[in-house]
């Protein structure tokens, strides 16, 4: 059977108008995202390294909420550490309460030790708006120290969070500024994050568009000599350098990946579409028939 051309214009059109609805639908949000909701427009630490080799945290972490908000918590995973102390909780209207036991009053936490991780729950007012709380605790026995180099490896960003965050910053800085040459900083997480020395006073790490549940450690290699700590035996330079160089080609493998699944992305469209023109010009235009015929008896 052979299809008119009007026949074979009509499919093809409805095909490529089903394409285009198929890709409006999968670039819409679920309808369950204007329900109470919440993300972090903006995630702020600074840690500062003391000559002890413990080192405190600063974290200022912004909550925008949409609906009714009245606590939230705070987890800090335990490993790589001895303990924490000094926790305290803070936003505009000044330091939080440490309770023994949950009361639900706003401006007011409490702090528990579950075996395998601190967690602090805390309680506030919030409502269809931007709140900010800062997270201040001492980090013991965080960082070892070798013959040859001092090993800083934290992780900023733990992957119990379940929610995105559009713009993080990390500042790390040293007890006393160091030969910028004789450090080396090292970042593990998403592809697209950056870190840079701050000439030889410390590191900064920075990250656009941190999905929900992902982590992001920060490691800094530097010399234990600014330290006042006692050494473990042995150098480990060689071996840490060799373990990080591993994890950098892995990820430039990764990298490369993305490159090509982006590129694909951006072709695939293109392709479809330039065989619709094919086809529509082939078939899918009226022609004029090519000689006059009259019957005649």
């Amino acid at each position: 059977m052979v299809l008119s051309a009007n026949v074979v214009k009509s499919r093809i059109t409805k095909i490529f108008i089903l394409f285009l609805l198929v890709l409006l639908l999968l670039s819409m949000k679920p309808l369950d995202s204007f329900a109470q909701d919440y993300y972090f427009p903006f995630v702020n630490v600074r840690i500062d390294i003391n000559n002890d080799g413990s080192f405190n945290v600063i974290e200022e972490r912004t909550y925008n909420f949409s609906g009714d908000f009245h606590w939230a918590t705070y987890t800090l995973g335990k490993g790589g550490y001895d303990y924490i102390e000094d926790f305290l909780i803070e936003d505009e209207n000044g330091y939080y309460e440490l309770t023994n036991s949950e009361t639900s009053n706003p401006g007011t936490y409490t702090f528990t030790d579950n075996g395998s991780s601190y967690e602090a729950k805390f309680f506030y007012s919030a409502s269809n708006e931007n709140k900010s709380f800062t997270f201040r605790y001492k980090v013991i026995g965080g960082i070892k120290a070798y013959q040859d180099v001092a090993d800083f490896y934290w992780k900023l960003v733990g992957s119990g969070w379940d929610k995105r965050t559009d713009q993080f910053n990390a500042y790390i800085y040293f007890p006393s500024t160091v030969n910028q040459d004789n450090f080396y900083v090292f970042g593990h997480g998403p592809l697209s994050g950056t870190v840079e020395k701050i000439d030889g006073s410390g590191v900064h790490y920075k990250l656009t568009g941190l999905p929900a549940n992902t982590y992001v450690e920060a490691r800094i290699i530097f010399s234990s000599d600014i330290l006042d700590i006692s050494k473990e035996s042995g150098n480990k330079l060689d071996s840490i350098l060799a373990y990080e160089r591993n994890l950098a080609e892995q990820a430039n493998r990764q990298r490369a990946k993305v490159r090509i699944s982006f590129a694909l992305a951006l072709l695939l469209p293109l392709a479809l579409f330039a065989l619709w023109l094919y086809l529509f010009f082939k078939y899918g235009k009226e022609h004029p028939p090519r000689v006059d015929v009259v019957y005649t008896r």
